[in-house]
């Protein structure tokens, strides 16, 4: 079943990765480098998951993920955080602040799609 899912990284190499692989999984994909971007796209724009890097320039990954919350369309849409800079002790601090789930960097390309795929909404998109 395809579904769109936005993958906001200002790295490069980390935003082409997770985009290509869930295109190859059949997903629409919207990749975007920054928050404000993010913010400018969701603001028109549902879509079913969003990955969310935490490091951000300017508007961080916890400032989009904050913005989202206060919006009642998107409040139930799944958000993953991305960071190569958490500790596995914050994992708990980033699901109580309302992230549906934590993968780290590099990017293993079978937990990105396993996590991606458990996370996404069941039923017709």
């Amino acid at each position: 079943m395809t579904r769109l899912i936005l993958v906001v990284d200002d790295d490069d190499r980390s935003r082409k990765l997770a985009a290509d692989l869930l295109r190859h999984h059949g997903h629409t994909v919207v990749a975007l480098a920054d928050g404000e971007a993010a913010l400018d796209y969701l603001g028109s724009t549902r879509p079913d998951l969003v990955l969310l890097d935490l490091q951000l320039p300017g508007c961080s990954g916890l400032d989009v993920l904050a913005w989202i919350q206060r919006q009642p369309a998107l409040q139930a849409m799944p958000v993953l955080a991305m960071t190569a800079s958490v500790m596995p002790s914050q994992h708990g601090d980033l699901a109580q602040r309302g992230f549906a789930a934590f993968l780290g960097k590099p990017l293993s390309i079978k937990g990105l799609a396993a996590t991606v795929q458990a996370c996404l909404p069941q039923g017709p998109p």
